[in-house]
Formats: structure tokens, C-alpha cells, sequence
């Protein structure tokens, strides 16, 4: 049989099962990451913004500028992950429409371009880093000195790892099976003669990690344009955007048109729905059943009823872990929790200025509350040199408290030891992250009313300061070497503390 008729009974079959082809619904603005939420509809990427497709067909600008957005994701929070690919980050937009940068940089280098995102049952995001037209400016590169197009994972705002280094070419797509089996991973080499356009499947370990000697080519595209943006059905079939319906300098259409292909889990071509515009570049499920696949192609958006439903990423989440809670890898990298969440056991509240009273600390909702009755501040039993330093406050945008670090107890915490301020309107311009008196933060503001998180590492006279995933800090002083944590409570402020963990660091 020759490829063309091979090629011809692909197009009928697929005709035959869908029922029918698929329809254009956009002529122009969805160029990239469609992500289905069940009650906004379809968001996608275009034209320097983020659109909304609403159920009743309307369409609204989501979120202008976008820092270049190109894969989006919602979380198991109902919060939008962004692959801000002008920008080179990642960013979550939070339910009061405030961005948490989630990684920005890996090992102080600026990301290329972040692409396509997915997340693990567990909630943890791998997103895939190429460069795409001029490379100039590439700042990862391994010992060598070559560029480096990776995978990495997000634990947490700023904790990045890389999962893939050059185990595959030019990553574009990246998609986990449900269950955590697998992480795919499109490989789109597409400006370069030869170039890698193939999808591969990697085995998922348990710590996020691949096992890269499980490396298995699923698809090969050969001379057209590669795989783009991919999902899974609930019976595990792939479906890949990909291919090319007219020649460039780098592919070609002949072996491959442009459209959607969709795969067994073994990699099989099962069937193939053409799309008219290139470059075809993601597909999402939506619906009410999760029966209807978007695509984007060019600019424009097109859908597809399916027979069989997509993978609802909602529907397969693990329960976030509580606060106060520490997960097996924290126990095992030697975390501990300073605070459990139900009693102030290890803590004491001490009068900031002597001889006035220790202050109304107490526990609500699993959180510490400073009631802000009366100036105190609350410090931990034990002190601590070098350490980690993890830990979730919240309070109005406003709010004015810190964080003392090897302080002592008696004595005031802030000449005794450091001060990390909380407050974004300090009048000498030690703003929230600085260590008031010695250095002063770099841009970095509090959120109101929603949790912040700080992480912060002191080890020997350097001192690292992230706040919800920003750095704000990093700086050198060497007058405290060891003393206790501690919480402020400032007169008529109230802030509450929760998550706090820690990890000695030994030198």
C-alpha cells in the first residue's frame, strides 16, 4: 500500500469515528496554550495577551500584556500557570489577579523561552525551555559551554530543578500521563535541516526525576515541521499537533500535513484530522463532557467532538498537603516543622520593649496570630546558626511586622540579631525582605489578605531572601552568627504566620 492511500484511509477513519471535521470557531488571536476551565471556558494564548473563550461563545481579553504567554495550565487551585516565553518565566496568577513569579531564573541564568507546562498528580509543574528564531542571549549552558533547551520541575515558587538536559532536541511539548508513569516530551527542532522532530516518552520516577535510559521514540515527523503541543484521552491515546501543509526553508508537507495526530499509547498512528492553517501548535479537551477538542493553528481556534473524553486534569489531583504538614522528601532532606499548626509548644512570647507584656500570641485555624493588642514579639526555643528557612505569612497590604534571625532572647530582637522586614512602606526604604539597619531589599511587595511565602537561607555572612518566588535578598553581613527565630507584633497590626520549617545547614 502506498503512503498516499495509507494517508487517505487515516483521513476517512477519522472522519468516520468523529463524525464530523472539524470546525474553525476563530480567524484570529489563539496562537498558543489552550487551557479549559469548566466555568470561564477556553483561554489561549495570542497576539501578546491572553483571550477568553466564554461557553456562550463570547470573547473577552483575559489578561493583557501577558509577558509573552504561550502554554497555560490551570493548577489544582483553580490558579492559571503561565509559560510567560517573553519574559522567561513562569508565573501563577492568583485568584485576586496578582502574579507569584514560580521560577525566573535556574542556577542564576535566565530561562530561554518557557514553552508548553504540565502538572504531576502531585501538583508539581515540569515546563519545557527552547529558544526558538535568534539564540543570542542563551544564558544556561552546561560545562561545555553549549546551549542548553531543557525540561524543569517547580516544587515550589523558586525551587526549580532540570529534568532534561540533552536527552532529547529542542523541546517543545511536554505532557505526564495520568498515574505519573510517563513524561512525554515533543522534540521540535524545526529551523534547522535534520533537525529532531520526534515525540519520545520517558519514565517518571516517584521524585520527580526521569529515568533517562527509558528513552522510547513514539512518532517521528522526519522532514516536516515536529510535534507542538500534545494531551491524552482517558483510554491513553495521544494527540499531537504537528506537521506542515506548505514547504519552508527548513520542512517540508509531504510525509506529514499539518493537523492533529492521534496516537496509540504505543505510539501507533491511529488516525489523522487535518487542519488547513499552519503552524498547527496545541490541543486542549473542554466541555461540559470533555468531548470537545480546541486547536490552534495559526492564529486561528478550531474544535472537535470526540468519541472519548480527554484526561479532566482536575479529576486525578492528589489532596494538597495541609499547612504545617512536611512531605516525605522534606523528612528526608532533614526539614522539621517549628510550628504544628495547634500550639505555641516551642515558642515564647517576650515584651519587645521591657518591662511591657508578651504580647496576645495565640493559634487560630492553624495559623500563629499576633493580635496586635500590645508590641511583643515571639521567639523559637532553640537557636539556630546556619539554616533554611521556609515559612507563610499573611496580613493586609500594608501590614507592618518581620522576622527576626539569630536573634537573642533577652534584649531587642532587632539589634540583638536581624530584622527581615515586612513592610512595604518603611520610611528609610527598608522595604518588605530587607534586614533593616544593614541592607535593603530589592523590589519585592507584600500581597494583602493572601498567603506570601518566604524562603530564606543564612549561611556563615550570606544571607538569600525569595518572596513568593522572587528573590528580594541577597546580601553579606557578618554581625550575628547564632541566635533564635522570632515573629513581630507591632501595636494595632495583625499578621498571621503558618508553615514554618527548617533545616540546619551544617558547614
Amino acid at each position: 500500500m502506498t503512503r498516499a492511500l495509507t494517508f487517505l484511509l487515516l483521513l476517512v477513519s477519522s472522519a468516520a469515528l468523529h463524525g464530523q471535521a472539524p470546525r474553525k470557531v476563530l480567524d484570529s488571536g489563539a496562537g498558543e496554550g489552550p487551557a479549559w476551565n469548566p466555568a470561564l471556558g477556553l483561554l489561549f494564548s495570542g497576539a501578546g495577551r491572553i483571550t477568553r473563550l466564554a461557553p456562550d461563545g463570547s470573547v473577552h481579553v483575559y489578561r493583557d500584556p501577558s509577558g509573552g504567554s504561550n502554554g497555560l495550565l490551570w493548577d489544582f487551585e483553580g490558579r492559571l500557570i503561565v509559560c510567560e516565553a517573553a519574559s522567561r518565566r513562569v508565573t501563577r496568577i492568583e485568584h485576586d489577579g496578582s502574579a507569584t513569579v514560580l521560577a525566573a531564573a535556574y542556577e542564576g541564568k535566565q530561562f530561554n523561552s518557557p514553552n508548553d507546562l504540565t502538572l504531576d498528580s502531585r501538583g508539581r509543574i515540569y515546563f519545557s525551555d527552547p529558544r526558538y528564531g535568534r539564540r543570542d542571549g542563551m544564558e544556561i549552558l552546561d560545562a561545555s559551554g553549549k546551549t542548553i533547551e531543557g525540561v524543569y520541575r517547580i516544587d515550589a515558587p523558586g525551587q526549580v530543578t532540570r529534568v532534561i538536559t540533552h536527552e532529547t532536541g529542542r523541546p517543545n511539548g511536554v505532557l505526564v500521563s495520568e498515574g505519573d508513569r510517563y513524561l512525554y516530551v515533543a522534540a521540535n527542532n524545526n529551523d534547522n535541516l535534520g533537525g529532531e522532530r520526534k515525540l519520545w516518552r520517558f519514565d517518571l520516577r516517584a521524585d520527580g526525576s526521569i529515568d533517562a535510559a527509558s528513552r522510547k521514540l513514539l512518532f517521528d515527523w522526519e522532514t516536516s515541521r515536529g510535534p507542538d503541543g500534545l494531551k491524552r484521552d482517558t483510554r491513553g491515546r495521544l494527540y499531537v499537533a504537528g506537521g506542515l501543509n506548505r514547504a519552508n526553508r527548513f520542512e517540508s508537507p509531504e510525509k506529514h500535513k499539518g493537523g492533529v495526530y492521534i496516537l496509540s499509547p504505543e505510539g501507533k498512528l491511529l488516525r489523522f484530522v487535518p487542519i488547513p492553517n499552519d503552524e498547527v501548535t496545541n490541543v486542549a479537551f473542554g466541555g461540559k463532557d470533555w468531548k470537545t477538542l480546541y486547536i490552534t493553528a495559526g492564529g486561528t481556534l478550531w474544535t472537535l467532538d470526540v468519541d472519548t473524553p480527554g484526561e479532566a486534569p482536575l479529576k486525578h489531583a492528589r489532596p494538597p498537603l495541609p499547612p504545617n504538614t512536611l512531605t516525605a522528601a522534606e523528612k528526608k532532606q532533614g526539614w522539621q516543622l517549628l510550628f504544628d499548626g495547634k500550639s505555641l509548644a516551642g515558642w515564647q512570647g517576650r515584651p519587645t520593649f521591657a518591662p511591657m507584656s508578651p504580647g496576645d500570641w495565640t493559634v487560630q485555624d492553624g495559623a500563629i496570630l499576633c493580635g496586635g493588642t500590645k508590641p511583643s514579639w515571639l521567639s523559637t526555643d532553640a537557636s539556630f546558626g546556619d539554616f533554611q528557612l521556609k515559612l507563610q505569612f499573611r496580613g493586609d497590604a500594608s501590614v507592618n511586622s518581620g522576622v527576626f534571625l539569630r536573634s537573642q532572647k533577652e534584649g531587642q530582637p532587632h539589634v540583638t540579631g536581624y530584622e527581615l522586614q515586612i513592610w512595604d512602606y518603611q520610611p528609610q526604604g527598608y522595604l518588605t525582605g530587607s534586614l533593616v539597619g544593614s541592607v535593603k531589599a530589592g523590589p519585592a511587595r507584600v500581597k494583602g489578605e493572601v498567603w506570601n511565602q518566604f524562603d530564606i537561607t543564612a549561611r556563615g555572612d550570606r544571607f538569600t531572601v525569595l518572596l513568593n518566588g522572587a528573590q528580594a535578598l541577597d546580601a553579606h553581613d557578618t554581625k550575628h552568627a547564632s541566635g533564635v527565630i522570632g515573629f513581630q507584633c507591632q501595636l494595632n497590626q495583625r499578621i498571621a504566620f503558618r508553615d514554618v520549617k527548617l533545616r540546619r545547614i551544617e558547614r
